[in-house]
């Protein structure tokens, strides 16, 4: 069976999407290595798409976890309420600076953007800065994930 004729930068786009936003309810699910996997079987010029359709994705599902740090949306905390108290106290010390912490945590992962993002619901932060910020460090980060494949083909 071929299933070359299946990988087409639509495919490409939709199942990327739909991964990281299952991985953005679910840690487990690493989108770091679905963007380096999909970039690394992907043509050299659809790096910078896959990685926006990446962030696009997470941050459907980091938005749905914002609404339920207001409440509109319930879902069992665990193991993450200890993790919420901790990244809250981190927080309150970026007074005024709100944007440039979900930026941060969304762009490099720590504090855990998962938790962040609860946390900006919690703390009632303005849904389209928060979407737009954390956007913007994860296109970043997923951006920068599917180059690497490219750079590594480009030495060998």
């Amino acid at each position: 069976m071929n299933f070359e004729q299946y990988i087409t930068p639509e495919n490409i786009y939709i199942s990327t999407f739909i991964l990281c936003f299952i991985s953005g309810f679910i840690p487990i699910v690493n989108a770091e290595a679905i963007v380096i996997g999909v970039a690394a079987m992907s043509e050299d010029n659809i790096v910078w798409q896959v990685g926006f359709v990446a962030a696009l994705g997470q941050m459907l599902a980091k938005g749905m976890l914002f609404y339920a740090g207001r409440g509109v949306i319930k879902i069992p905390m665990g193991k993450y309420e200890a993790k919420l108290a901790e990244v809250e106290e981190k927080f309150q010390k970026w007074q005024g600076r709100s944007d440039a912490f979900i930026f941060l945590s969304a762009s490099v992962g720590f504090p855990p953007f998962y938790v962040v993002s609860i946390l900006a619901g919690m703390l009632k932060l303005n849904f389209a800065r928060f979407f737009a910020s954390g956007l913007a460090g994860r296109f970043i980060r997923f951006g920068l994930l599917a180059l690497f494949p490219q750079l590594l083909r480009g030495s060998l």
